[in-house]
């Protein structure tokens, strides 16, 4: 399996849209907004952005993005035990997501994507890509207006349904193209997108026309 050359900017590109996306998402939810962005580098290559927002509904909100690439897994990684050989590198990225709402019994929540590649002359040899969602459960609502303001519709709650459904189909046909058609980079970047993205994946593979199809 080979890495294209522009593995790096294609995964930049792909974390860097959606940390846009994100932020202005939370921004168009307050009527009020301060927003700091912060940058850094990193001398042995790549670097991040950080995007903070405060709000009126949003007490803040941080949309974080990182990229690293370099011959030595730093020790405080848990990929260290994989043990790089002789021209070994490695790519690890990731975007992290964590919400704080003004409202005190509104949940606080954190999710994260990110994907690891280890590759030699372009070749791949290792990979994997995870990601994590967390919610932090509300206090006990004794305010029956405030309790009927927050409550989950259930519209949202098949909304949920579907979308999860949807995903775990996009994640396993995803995978199922490896077999088919198309660069390795657009099957690994179809991989990432289908894992922290879920539905949007289909959009994804419609607009790739050589990707997925007949071999």
């Amino acid at each position: 399996m080979k890495i294209d050359s522009d593995l790096n900017k294609q995964i930049v590109s792909l974390f860097q849209d959606h940390q846009s996306k994100i932020s202005s998402d939370f921004a168009a939810i307050n009527k009020t907004v301060e927003e700091n962005i912060s940058e850094w580098s990193r001398q042995n290559g790549g670097g991040g952005k950080t995007i903070i927002l405060s709000g009126d509904n949003i007490e803040k909100a941080a949309i974080n993005f990182s990229i690293i690439h370099d011959n030595i897994i730093p020790s405080s990684s848990q990929a260290k035990a994989l043990n790089l050989k002789k021209g070994d590198e490695f790519i690890a990225s990731g975007l992290s997501v964590i919400s704080h709402p003004s409202n005190p019994k509104a949940p606080t929540s954190h999710m994260n994507g990110r994907i690891f590649i280890i590759h030699n002359k372009k070749e791949i040899k290792k990979w994997w890509v995870r990601k994590n969602v967390a919610t932090m459960e509300c206090p006990e609502m004794n305010n029956e207006e405030e309790e009927e303001q927050y409550r989950i519709s259930p519209c949202l709650v098949y909304f949920a349904l579907v979308w999860m459904a949807l995903g775990m189909w996009a994640f396993v046909r995803s995978l199922y193209c490896f077999g088919r058609s198309g660069s390795t980079t657009e099957k690994v970047v179809g991989l990432l997108v289908a894992w922290v993205f879920g539905p949007f994946y289909f959009i994804y593979a419609d607009a790739n026309k050589n990707y997925c199809r007949a071999v």
